[in-house]
């Protein structure tokens, strides 16, 4: 699931909550609290989530308002809530907000010839995030538009450090839980960065 900064998502969400692979009986139920937390995991300030609980789905409506104001991965922590008295916290729901700034976003690095991308949001979110600043701390500085070297710089260096997690046996790892080692340019990066410049030979 993502966003751009500001969005007003117009999708319902609705939420299937499992226990040990199985469906979660959610008939003592009849209600959802819902805190949206920031990249910070500050919570956020809003005007409210419509929640709905069935049987065996929570139906969520986002608020009216742009509440995701910054990049980064927010998440939503739904609680159910009866009349009775039992609350029960759910996962945290995972939602990734992008700035699109002329760097590689989650579409166009899925359209782009990378086959084996991150099906995972979090996941292809993180190495693009991480490949980014790398190349920005390398690269000379520019004005304008992000140059299309740069954009590819990124992307073969995304997939470098997902190729690193993968063979580090950490590719089953995903959402909260996923973290990525920063893994060394390789000189086909860096070139792609800073072009090797000829020089006249003086004979």
């Amino acid at each position: 699931m993502h966003y751009t900064v500001n969005d007003i998502p117009a999708e319902v969400l609705v939420l299937a909550p499992e226990r040990d692979g199985e469906p979660l009986d959610l008939e003592p139920f009849d209600g959802a609290e819902v805190t949206l937390l920031d990249p910070a995991y500050t919570p956020v300030q809003t005007s409210g989530f419509v929640a709905s609980v069935d049987q065996d789905s929570i139906t969520l409506e986002w608020p009216e308002e742009a509440v995701l104001t910054s990049p980064g991965v927010w998440r939503i922590v739904p609680v159910l809530v009866s009349q009775n008295g039992p609350r029960l916290s759910l996962s945290p729901v995972p939602v990734v907000v992008e700035q699109l700034s002329g760097w590689h976003s989650l579409a166009s690095a899925r359209a782009s010839e990378w086959a084996d991308a991150p099906l995972d949001d979090v996941q292809l979110w993180t190495v693009l995030e991480a490949a980014r600043e790398q190349c920005e701390e390398f690269a000379p500085a520019y004005s304008g538009p992000v140059p299309i070297r740069y954009r590819q710089a990124q992307l073969v260096q995304a997939r470098a450090l997902w190729q690193s997690v993968k063979s580090n046996g950490q590719s089953q790892i995903g959402g909260e839980g996923f973290a990525v080692t920063v893994f060394p340019m390789d000189w086909s990066v860096k070139k792609l960065l800073r072009p090797l410049r000829g020089r006249p030979v003086v004979t």
